[in-house]
């Protein structure tokens, strides 16, 4: 028989009266950067923002960014920088052309480059920089707002060992609250050429190796081989999670894969090829590679696997795990029943999962699935997540885009989305030809942030037009990787506009409930007292985000009145009401939560 997964399936279908269409949603924001601003600079020198990188963002609402600047100069020696924003002023925090500590001995070695970048909750930029030197060093540093660390620097000594780091591969660090990483590199003797890499968490003051190429790996007869090309995530106690392959201490020819996550003390094997797969009666035939594994605060991690043996068949063959503590159990597996079948419409089944999944600490896996309909007549991207034995439908090709009007949501631009800790949810989508950014309010349902084509007032009579967006979407909110979305639902972007100019922005649109009119945090008779005053005056009382004060948004108010300023300790979406009406699903939402400064749609 074919073993499936316990969750059930929440997606109640039900009809949405045709030719309704939905309000957009009014999103507030505040303007962090612009390009041909001045930048400030330690140097006092007048400069301007050129370009910018995706920004990342703290649960204490500072920003931070990687920008290039513009000035008379032209010194391109110092156009690269680190600039962080702490309740809207915005400062240097690191710059091309200043020194490098810990890359040279000498204190010669100046900065280069700055790349992938993290922002920890103390307010310390994490990144992977380069250097000037004739040596050319590249290293992770750690910057706060009174000084430069060296976390680990290519050619310099590894803390505790006779050996030097060697190569630092090229992929994103995790940096966590206590200025710790999680990092794949490589280290040799000094003077030797021979390269060993491996897997490790470094501070500024000792290195802990997690795996080794060519040692014994946990739990196996073989060696640990091939741990290049790993991205490994880092929780606040410094546990990690990876995939690795495994070669025979004999041969020394790769024969399997694994899957492992802990921390320096205690490695846990969780998964090995060729054992069997909890929740079916196969087993892995070829376990994920790993290279992006998503952890939780309690350490627990998720993973794929293509599943052989048993009752397997090409339609069931692959499945999605999670682990809790040594334990690991099935989510979802291919040929699952997604959304059951209703009157004449047919159901759907899981027909492949797609990119990398999260999981946050309120426990709740979210992952991308495509699924096909019983009868393979269309297939539609989608994304779930799975929480306490329940799958949830989150978003969906087909189904209706809060905030556009009654469109629908055509596909996903990046294939990649983030959670806070508390499993609020931010992903891009497609709706037409244009992209835009979506997120889950505090209720868990979902909120337009903003999409190509709005025209926006980003300063009083300064109207702009999007043409492109961009958001940094990584992480589940504990595993150490760039935030763009903070345990308040503040979320970092970069939007460019149809006059050449760009900006980064933080938007609130997901922070508050909709009917807290007064943004004080809760629904309560101040916000009625609000409402009243803006009725049929204006639109600032405007909960359903159709630009009037009304009637309807008193109905919102009634319906939140008592809800108060904690994210919840679980994001519950409502039950997700959806009807399969030609393109496919369409969805009921409504809600919002909490101020900064109007970032108003026009159209």
């Amino acid at each position: 028989m074919n073993t499936t997964s316990r969750f059930t399936v929440c997606a109640l279908l039900a009809i949405q009266a045709p030719g309704t269409a939905l309000a957009a949603v009014r999103s507030t924001f505040e303007t962090v950067a612009l390009l041909d601003e001045q930048a400030p600079v330690s140097n006092g020198d007048q400069v301007f923002f050129e370009s910018f990188q995706l920004p990342v963002i703290n649960n204490l609402g500072e920003v931070a960014f990687c920008g290039s600047i513009e000035n008379s100069s032209g010194n391109l020696s110092e156009d690269q920088g680190i600039w962080v924003s702490t309740n809207g002023v915005l400062t240097e925090r690191v710059r091309e052309g200043q020194s490098a500590p810990g890359a040279a001995s000498d204190g010669s070695s100046l900065f280069s480059d700055f790349r992938y970048l993290s922002l920890t909750d103390e307010g310390s930029v994490g990144y992977l920089g380069g250097t000037h030197d004739s040596n050319y060093r590249d290293g992770y540093w750690l910057s706060s707002a009174a000084d430069t660390i060296p976390v680990a620097v290519s050619n310099t000594s590894m803390p505790g060992s006779s050996k030097n780091y060697s190569t630092l591969f090229f992929y994103q660090p995790a940096f966590n609250s206590q200025g710790q990483i999680a990092v794949n590199l490589s280290i040799r003797e000094p003077g030797t050429s021979p390269e060993e890499g491996g897997i490790f968490t470094i501070n500024s003051q000792s290195a802990d190796v997690i795996a080794l190429e060519n040692e014994a790996a946990t739990g196996t007869s073989g060696n640990f081989d091939n741990l290049s090309r790993i991205d490994p995530p880092i929780n606040s106690a410094g546990a990690t999670a990876f995939g690795s392959g495994l070669k025979n201490l004999n041969t020394g020819q790769s024969t399997s894969r694994a899957i492992y996550a802990g921390n320096a003390q205690s490695i846990q094997l969780l998964a090995l090829q060729g054992d069997p797969a909890p929740g079916t009666d196969g087993y892995y035939s070829q376990l994920s590679g790993g290279s992006l594994l998503p952890i939780n605060i309690s350490g627990d991690t998720v993973f794929t696997s293509e599943l052989d043996g048993g009752s397997t068949t090409s339609d069931t063959d692959t499945g999605i795990w999670r682990s809790r503590g040594s334990a690991v159990e099935l989510l979802a597996r291919e040929g699952d029943v997604a959304i059951p079948a209703v009157g004449q419409s047919p159901s759907y089944k899981f027909d492949r999962f797609v990119s990398s999944q999260l999981i946050d600490d309120i426990d709740q896996v979210v992952f991308m699935a495509r699924l096909r309909t019983t009868d393979s007549s269309s297939t539609h991207i989608s994304l779930w997540s799975a929480q306490n034995d329940e799958l949830k439908l989150l978003l969906m090709q087909g189904m209706t885009a809060p905030g556009t009007g009654g469109e629908t949501f055509g596909g996903f631009p990046w294939f990649d989305y983030s959670t806070n800790r508390f499993g609020q949810l931010v992903s891009g989508a497609r709706i037409g030809s244009s992209v835009g950014i979506w997120a889950q309010d505090p209720s868990g349902e979902l909120r337009l942030i903003g999409r190509e084509g709005d025209t926006v007032e980003i300063s009083p009579n300064d109207f702009r037009q999007i043409t492109d967006l961009g958001i940094d979407l990584s992480s589940g909110g504990s595993d150490g990787r760039p935030r763009s979305i903070n345990d308040s639902g503040e979320i970092v972007f970069v939007a460019t506009f149809d006059d050449g100019s760009e900006g980064i922005f933080v938007s609130d649109a997901a922070s508050y409930y909709a009917s807290d009119f007064d943004r004080d945090g809760d629904v309560d008779g101040d916000d009625l007292t609000k409402w009243r005053d803006d009725h049929g005056a204006n639109g600032n009382s405007d909960a359903d985000g159709d630009g009037t004060t009304s009637g309807l948004d008193y109905l919102t108010w009634q319906r939140q009145k008592g809800l108060g300023t904690q994210v919840p300790a679980t994001i519950v979406p409502e039950p997700v009401t959806h009807c399969l009406l030609g393109v496919g699903l369409v969805q009921i939402l409504g809600q919002r939560r909490r101020v900064r400064v109007p970032y108003r749609h026009v159209t």
